[in-house]
């Protein structure tokens, strides 16, 4: 399907043709945003878990040099 050039169109079509661009545009602004701050959320979490494992960790070694003093 060959798209036809702007400037090769009628005032209201060219108008049309801006608009229709303008919706794809942000639609592809909002799709790339919502995939951003998913890949972003799925990072935090993995860095939560992380964390408390660590955490966690430093509990039982903390218990366990208890234990052996």
């Amino acid at each position: 399907m060959k798209m036809a050039s702007v400037e090769a169109l009628p005032s209201s079509r060219k108008q049309e043709h801006l608009e229709a661009e303008k919706r794809r545009l942000e639609e592809f602004r909002k799709k790339k945003a919502a995939e951003k701050a998913k890949k972003a959320a799925s990072t935090s979490q993995t860095n939560v878990f992380d964390v408390s494992l660590n955490e966690k960790q430093q509990l039982e070694i903390a218990i366990s040099e208890v234990y052996y003093l």
